[in-house]
């Protein structure tokens, strides 16, 4: 704390601040930020693990021009510390935390009242989150990610996303295990401009995925890992709605087959990424026919094949493409 005093007295000027893993620095830290540096606009103080809402409420009264703070690992900062930020920085649109238990439904309602400039909310793995609903004021949000938040419901993500899910371009739940097929049906009606989609482990089955085609049309990210009751007849048709996907996770999604692989070929020739981990029903051609047809650049197969014949894909596959980064 003392060091990084004498640091920023020399440094009034400071735009841009990224401490992450300062595991030593406490609140005393963020006050003297909110002191020193009246101009700062970015603030990262990922990791700070003695930090708490008074420090970041402090920091907040100093930094009326924040626009963007991480505290991803801020453990001790909880629902307080984010309705601070939000009543006394009006031009904050980037707010990132995770790992919190101290992130209530009350945050949300901070949010929701004083958050309007929002465009990027990243809540992972705050367990007592769940009513989102608050968040249907924000309709500036373009990112949204509640990864690791069990408890949020179907109901209260549909009644946000139908505030203000025309806005969005990236929605990530991995790991909601509180949602169902049905919310990923209808983010496709709801959220037609969407990028990226993770639903990573959700029980998301064919008729989810041709609903979700229906209204989806601009994917460039997605994420189905571990949604382990779909079928090339559901994941197909989306596909081929999304000529511009490039970064596709299909990792334990074992009824898939080598048509799935020609689909991909076919429709989506700017692949570069693509996760297929446990897919144990491809086989080598096909694997190989693909990133001749694709752009891929980074392949992850752990899992499809014996030893002997994954060492012979990674060969044949580094014959037709040898800067392609592969996992095993």
């Amino acid at each position: 704390d003392n060091q990084l005093s004498e640091l920023l007295a020399a440094c009034s000027n400071l735009e841009v601040l990224a401490l992450p893993r300062c595991g030593k620095l406490t609140d005393a830290a963020a006050i003297t930020i909110g002191a020193l540096l009246p101009h700062v606009r970015e603030v990262s103080c990922r990791d700070w693990a003695a930090l708490t809402d008074g420090g970041v409420a402090l920091l907040a009264r100093g930094c009326p021009n924040l626009e963007d703070i991480t505290l991803d690992g801020c453990f001790r900062v909880g629902s307080e510390a984010l309705a601070a930020l939000v009543r006394l920085c009006p031009r904050l649109r980037r707010l990132s935390i995770a790992k919190s238990y101290g992130v209530t439904d009350s945050a949300l309602e901070a949010l929701g009242e004083h958050g309007v400039a929002l465009e990027e909310l990243y809540l992972r793995q705050c367990p007592r989150v769940a009513a989102v609903q608050h968040l249907a004021r924000c309709n500036r949000l373009t990112a949204v990610d509640f990864s690791g938040c069990g408890n949020v419901a179907g109901p209260s993500l549909l009644a946000m996303l139908s505030a203000c899910g025309a806005s969005l371009v990236s929605l990530q739940l991995n790991g909601c295990v509180g949602l169902h097929g049905e919310e990923v049906a209808a983010v496709g009606r709801l959220c037609p401009r969407l990028r990226s989609l993770n639903v990573r482990g959700l029980a998301v089955m064919d008729e989810h995925l041709l609903k979700l085609a229906a209204g989806c049309s601009n994917l460039q990210s997605l994420c189905l890992a571990w949604c382990t009751k779909v079928t090339e007849d559901g994941l197909r048709p989306l596909v081929a709605r999304n000529p511009d996907l490039q970064d596709l996770d299909i990792e334990a999604l074992y009824l898939l087959t080598d048509s799935m692989l020609a689909c991909l070929a076919e429709f989506a020739p700017r692949l570069s990424r693509l996760s297929m981990r446990m897919c144990h029903r491809f086989n080598p051609e096909a694997i190989v026919a693909l990133v001749e047809a694709t752009a891929l650049s980074s392949l992850l197969l752990s899992g499809v094949l014996d030893e002997a014949h994954t060492t012979d894909l990674v060969n044949r596959v580094r014959r037709v493409r040898p800067d392609c980064e592969m996992k095993w």
